[in-house]
């Protein structure tokens, strides 16, 4: 079953985030407007999580399915062998954000593991 958000927990999203991880989805509380970053080149970078990110990942190419229908649209992150990796829906609302639903992925998040040197840069 998906999960219906509202605006409130969401975190505002930068307005600039420079080289941006594949697979970056975060939503703008105002508007219910979702910002999804997506590479699908062999080209990756270590992600820098940050609290407006969703879900993210790393060493993983995805490809994209958006389709719209009326006031909805619907986005679909797959990864290349077609796994579900990210899904939802946005239905337009007069006056009022855009409603989200979210799906359930097929897959796990894709990340790289923490490296002990790594983890204690900045202490």
């Amino acid at each position: 079953m998906p999960d219906q958000l509202d605006a409130s927990p969401e975190v505002a999203v930068p307005v600039t985030l420079g080289n941006v991880a594949t697979g970056v989805q975060a939503r703008e509380p105002q508007t219910g407007t979702v910002y999804v970053v997506s590479v699908s080149g062999p080209k990756m970078y270590n992600i820098n999580r940050r609290p407006f990110m969703k879900r993210v990942a790393e060493d993983t190419q995805l490809y994209q399915v958006i389709s719209i229908a009326d006031d909805k649209l619907r986005f679909e992150a797959r990864t290349a062998v077609g796994q579900l990796y990210d899904a939802f829906e946005l239905v337009k609302r007069d006056g009022e954000p855009n409603q989200l639903t979210e799906f359930p992925a097929e897959v796990a998040e894709h990340t790289r593991p923490i490296v002990e040197e790594e983890a204690s840069v900045g202490k």
